[in-house]
């Protein structure tokens, strides 16, 4: 199904017995299973990874006049973060938290705005950061030409590589400031209850707990590490010939948009180097669980161009069943899952190619 002589992987279960000796198969066995998360009220519901569902929330609490009566706890914790010793006079009293400000190439998610001064959030839970920031910074010079701004994305990691007018902020140091606070709250208030659901929630999808050990648990791994190790080896190998498939079968499908591979601890993506068709397609393994609790394969892609209504008929047409939806201002091929790495491969694969004859051909 792959083309250009790529093999279908054996499945799993069928290459378990011959990998794993059988001593190490019965101690990892007996070893606890992984800690499972509590749900929480947002993780029972299908949007609760969506970065729109998030950033509506962030603007609820941020805002001090919402019928929350956290009055600034929110938005100072923010603050304090970010460097408010760069805004001019910081007065919270007159304080607007809007979401969606559209600018010429996209959507601001959220925007706060004060008497002289603006921060202006990029928030980001999964999707890469293909935002046109440089057209944000425009639209707030030429709209807002008399305020000071600060410009931060928002996400679960920090790079420290991000140059520019942009500064980065971590969930996990935004969660930590923020969590403590809670206590100074009306413990029988609903919003303190969502609060602390909300914060609980951004904790466990984007910061997973791992197992953990006790000492005799783990002394007793310690004289099967180098078998171990070499299990952990074949498993990166894994991941990496899935990666190469996957770009081996786009490369060779449509050769000439130059293809390149984005490793990512919960995905990897393809991007497309093709100046009219800038793709980005995500596919999961069944280990990579963020956004994925469902075993399988999954697969989907952003789409930089919005299809037009004639060719988005065309795409249901000549892929019947594939779903697409709108998400973080991007027109977005919808999740789809498979029992194996060849046919997740082999959909991305049906999906380029539509998407190049619609755009213009191969």
């Amino acid at each position: 199904m792959l083309g250009g002589g790529c093999n279908r992987p054996r499945h799993m279960s069928s290459a378990f017995p011959n990998v794993i000796p059988a001593r190490l198969r019965h101690l990892m066995a007996s070893l606890p299973a992984p800690k499972k998360q509590a749900k929480t009220f947002f993780s029972i519901q299908s949007r609760g990874h969506w970065e729109n569902s998030v950033s509506d929330l962030l603007r609820f609490f941020m805002q001090p006049t919402e019928e929350h009566d956290f009055n600034g706890l929110f938005l100072e914790v923010f603050l304090s973060l970010v460097g408010h010793d760069k805004l001019p006079e910081l007065d919270l009293s007159r304080v607007q938290v809007r979401r969606e400000i559209s600018t010429a190439c996209g959507r601001i998610d959220l925007l706060i705005e004060g008497s002289n001064w603006l921060v202006v959030i990029e928030n980001k839970i999964g999707a890469p950061l293909l935002n046109p920031l440089e057209d944000y910074e425009r639209h707030i010079a030429s709209r807002y030409p008399n305020k000071k701004p600060v410009f931060v994305i928002l996400s679960p990691d920090e790079n420290p590589h991000v140059t520019g007018h942009w500064q980065q902020l971590s969930y996990r140091r935004f969660l930590d400031r923020l969590n403590p606070n809670f206590a100074l709250l009306d413990p029988n208030s609903k919003w303190t209850i969502l609060a602390n659901e909300f914060a609980l929630h951004l904790d466990q999808l984007l910061y997973p707990q791992i197992m953990t050990l006790s000492a005799t648990e783990a002394h007793s791994i310690e004289p099967h590490l180098v078998e171990m190790k070499a299990i952990c080896d074949k498993f990166d190998a894994y991941n990496r010939f899935v990666e190469q498939a996957l770009l081996a079968h786009l490369r060779e499908l449509l050769p000439n948009h130059g293809f390149f591979v984005s490793e990512h601890k919960w995905a990897t993506l393809v991007g497309s180097g093709h100046p009219e068709r800038l793709w980005t397609f995500m596919m999961q393994t069944p280990t990579e669980t963020h956004g994925n609790p469902s075993g399988q394969f999954r697969v989907g892609a952003w789409l930089a161009k919005e299809l037009t209504p004639a060719e988005t008929n065309i795409l249901y047409e000549r892929l019947p069943g594939i779903q697409t939806r709108w998400e973080d201002d991007s027109p977005t091929w919808g999740d789809e899952f498979f029992t194996t790495s060849a046919e997740a491969i082999a959909r991305v694969g049906a999906v380029a190619l539509v998407l190049a004859e619609i755009q213009g051909g191969k």
